[in-house]
């Protein structure tokens, strides 16, 4: 008999520990494969047992588990990449910057979180008053909307924080366009504007992408109002590696809960 609680452990040891994991039984292994797909954390995972040289001593079937992980996160990952180039030959032309959003943000900057992260879409912000140019542009160029019922249409346009979802006819690839970063119906009520002021630009790419401290920010409203709880695990692991990373740079932990402050996302934080 396993002791109260373990079942719920397991997945979260192998994320703290991953060492741990040359431990495990078939069935813990059997619970964390399937634990791990539910919270899209596998290839994490597999990608840290392949750092430590773990991979070689675990049995056949889970080596293939972890390897087939690896590969589809690397496929995803020039995936990607090549789709946020196609988004930008989309909007090239028009006025309007663009602003990478997770995902999208992690991999493009380099980020730890984009380790073993597999996005489903590509999360994209623009001022708002650039969203009837953007959407059009998309439109020519091959994407369409994924809803189409005028309940639907109305209800992102009223009310939500984003366009309805967009969806490349050709080759499935998801954009959401953004204009902000909780809906307009959240209590909370962080400033677009102020996100842009500190924004910072992608290398020579003509991408932006959040401040250090205001992407820590997005993560952590994210993963707090966006609903979908069985996501909730790499949302925090998410935060995690960007507390990580940006919390050596200066002023870092001096800043961050005076923007939250200021951007109306104390709770969150």
């Amino acid at each position: 008999m396993q002791p109260a609680g373990h079942h719920s452990q397991i997945l979260l040891k192998a994320l703290a520990d991953p060492a741990s994991i040359q431990s495990f039984s078939l069935g813990e292994w059997d619970l964390l494969l399937r634990q791990a797909r539910t919270a899209k954390v596998l290839a994490r995972i597999a990608i840290l047992a392949a750092d430590m040289d773990l991979i070689v001593g675990f049995p056949e079937k889970i080596q293939e588990s972890l390897e087939a992980a690896r590969k589809i996160f690397a496929y995803r990952q020039r995936l990607l990449s090549w789709e946020v180039g196609r988004i930008q030959a989309a909007l090239r032309g028009l006025e309007s910057p663009i602003l990478l959003l997770k995902g999208a943000a992690y991999e493009l900057a380099g980020l730890p979180p984009a380790r073993g992260r597999i996005a489903s879409d590509v999360d994209i912000m623009v001022p708002e008053s650039a969203l009837p140019s953007v959407e059009a542009a998309f439109l020519r160029h091959g994407w369409e909307h994924s809803l189409l019922e005028p309940y639907d249409q109305k209800y992102f346009r009223d009310w939500m924080h984003e366009l309805p979802p967009l969806v490349h006819r050709d080759r499935a690839g998801i954009v959401d366009v953004h204009h902000a970063i909780l809906p307009r119906t959240s209590r909370l009520k962080p400033s677009a504007a102020k996100l842009w002021s500190s924004a910072t630009t992608l290398g020579d790419s003509g991408l932006f992408v959040l401040s250090p401290v205001d992407m820590v920010l997005h993560s952590a409203a994210h993963a707090f109002h966006d609903g979908e709880i069985a996501l909730a695990l790499r949302d925090l692991v998410d935060v995690h590696d960007l507390l990580l990373h940006f919390g050596r740079q200066p002023d870092f932990w001096t800043n961050l809960a005076p923007r939250a402050a200021a951007l109306d996302l104390s709770r969150p934080l």
